[in-house]
């Protein structure tokens, strides 16, 4: 990205208390989420990343996440228990440990995944949304927020 100075005197805070508001929303999707799946938000979360990068390491999840490693642990072995992931060791590498979903995993995903559906079933009433230029929207408005990330490291 290049360095754009388009922000007004304002814009700062605006875009703050739109992050926050988002931030805000999403949660309470997650609680629906959670919800109809009978977990945790935070376990609805982990098993999200696992189907995303399944299969991914306890480290990876816990730094997309923003979790500390050892929370992240825990909750994975309480995902664990109760069967919807299950760990296994790289064979190059007996140090490092993956994460995957079972199939049971993967049926709890089924059925976020229809939640989601349904979720997604509210942008028809806005007839002016198109849900792909809000994804889109939605990877530009991230692109940026690394940026900004990486560059105060």
């Amino acid at each position: 990205l290049n360095e754009r100075r388009y922000m007004k005197k304002d814009n700062g805070k605006q875009l703050y208390f739109a992050i926050n508001n988002l931030g805000n929303n999403f949660n309470k999707i997650l609680d629906i989420l959670a919800k109809e799946a009978n977990l945790t938000k935070v376990q609805v979360t982990i098993l999200m990343q696992v189907y995303k990068n399944n299969p991914c390491m306890i480290n990876t999840v816990a730094e997309d996440l923003g979790l500390n490693q050892g929370n992240t642990s825990s909750i994975c072995k309480k995902l664990e228990t109760l069967g919807y992931i299950e760990k296994e060791r790289n064979k190059n590498d007996e140090r490092i440990v993956n994460l995957k979903l079972t199939e049971y995993g993967n049926e709890k995903i089924k059925i976020i995944e229809e939640k989601l559906k349904s979720l997604y079933g509210y942008f028809n009433e806005f007839e002016d949304i198109k849900i792909e230029s809000i994804i889109d929207g939605l990877n530009l408005f991230n692109e940026v927020l690394n940026y900004i990330v990486n560059k105060e490291r």
